[in-house]
């Protein structure tokens, strides 16, 4: 796991949280659990099922995608959700096509507080950060292979949305309790 320029004592490292790699998140050797074993860099379909520990603690879950879609549900929709979960700080301003300044903090109305911690890529720069904030999840392709999954956020909209994405790049995650 990665702290926000390596530097875990800093208060925006504990703003952030830690960044991992999907072998990390998986918990691909297996350390706390064997259900992500395996499951590690270039190797997202690795016969893991739902509901996976990964690095979760003990009584807790990595999240699915239908976790992410019931919460975006219950902040009335991806449309909306964004700017119901993000932070109510930390996000950048941004000007837009008429020269506006708009604000990109988010109103944080289910206490989620979604931190635009952008991700770690594997020369060690931290990319977007205070413009993006993606969380891993597990998808499946429409054949069920598992593979690598965030749910993002974004200071310059309101929505939420989700892509596969590289196994080797690190991303923050939210658990689920069980």
């Amino acid at each position: 796991t990665y702290c926000y320029k390596n530097n875990c004592s800093s208060d925006t490292s504990k703003m952030y949280g830690r960044y991992y790699t999907w072998a990390a998140v998986m918990d691909s050797a297996a350390v706390y659990s064997s259900d992500g074993a395996g499951c590690g860099y270039k190797k997202t379909n690795c016969g893991a099922q739902n509901p996976v520990r990964g690095i979760c603690p003990s009584g807790w879950r990595l999240p699915n995608e239908n976790d992410w879609r019931a919460l975006a549900t219950a902040m009335g929709g991806t449309s909306t959700a964004g700017k119901l979960l993000k932070s109510k700080t930390g996000w950048d301003s941004y000007t837009d096509i008429v020269g506006g300044v708009i604000d990109g903090n988010g109103l944080d109305s289910a206490t989620f507080s979604a931190y635009p911690a952008g991700y770690r890529y594997t020369n060690g720069t931290f990319n977007y950060v205070k413009t993006e904030g993606e969380f891993w999840f597990l998808g499946y392709s429409s054949s069920g292979e598992l593979l690598a999954y965030v749910w993002g956020f974004n200071n310059k909209a309101d929505n939420v949305s989700s892509h596969s994405t590289y196994a080797y790049i690190g991303f923050t995650v939210r658990c689920v309790k069980d």
